[in-house]
């Protein structure tokens, strides 16, 4: 499989026998039944040889069926300095001591305490349409991309992120749905934790050493 950048190519195809399930301990009827693959995998700089990979092949409705999602679960840690909102020329800030942060790339959302989510997603606009988990809230699809642009201040760098690719895009029995990828985390953890609605507007490496390396993609 090659991607459209031209940046990875997947090779060499290999079933093994054995298949997982994978469970999330904080989300009710989460659950993902997957095949072990190995394959060659090949960046522009890198080729990797027979790396394994998990392939997911049943995904429950609970959280899927109103979260598009893939990746791979569990790459790295960081710290959040700040999180900015930016509305008709007005900066709201927020985490503005300091905040825990993992970076998930199993999930499309940006989740944090609820009372903190709730005043970016009335900055937003947006209206929730589910009181219990996973707790979304909905925008207008007519003018998704005129709303503001969010900010997070990491290590002490600014890393914006547009409306026009945070909004996500649903189909749901024939309805087009335009959700806000803000929901409270209801863990009691006490940290942020960044998916896709972030990741996907940035290049992102992942080290053994905690290390995150982040850098914008040009679209």
């Amino acid at each position: 499989m090659r991607n459209t950048m031209g940046l990875l190519v997947l090779e060499n195809q290999l079933k093994h026998s054995k298949s997982f399930l994978i469970q999330h301990g904080l989300i009710p009827g989460y659950h993902l039944n997957t095949v072990d693959f190995l394959k060659s995998l090949a960046f522009s700089h890198v080729k990797v040889v027979r790396q394994s990979f998990i392939e997911m092949t049943h995904m429950s409705n609970i959280p899927f069926l109103m979260t598009k999602a893939d990746g791979i679960i569990g790459l790295g840690f960081s710290s959040l300095n700040e999180l900015v909102v930016d509305n008709s020329n007005k900066t709201f800030p927020f985490c503005t001591s300091s905040c825990k942060a993992i970076f998930d790339t199993s999930v499309n959302i940006i989740s944090g305490p609820p009372a903190d989510i709730m005043k970016i997603n009335n900055l937003l606009g947006a209206k929730e349409i589910m009181k219990v988990w996973p707790y979304r809230y909905m925008v207008d699809c007519r003018s998704f991309a005129k709303l503001p642009h969010v900010s997070f201040i990491l290590a002490g760098t600014e890393f914006r992120i547009d409306s026009k690719y945070y909004i996500q895009h649903l189909v749901y029995y024939g309805m087009q749905l335009c959700l806000s990828p803000f929901i409270p985390d209801t863990s009691g953890l006490g940290y942020w934790e960044i998916g896709g609605a972030f990741l996907m507007q940035f290049y992102a490496e992942f080290y053994l050493n905690g290390t995150i390396a982040l850098g914008k993609i040009k679209f």
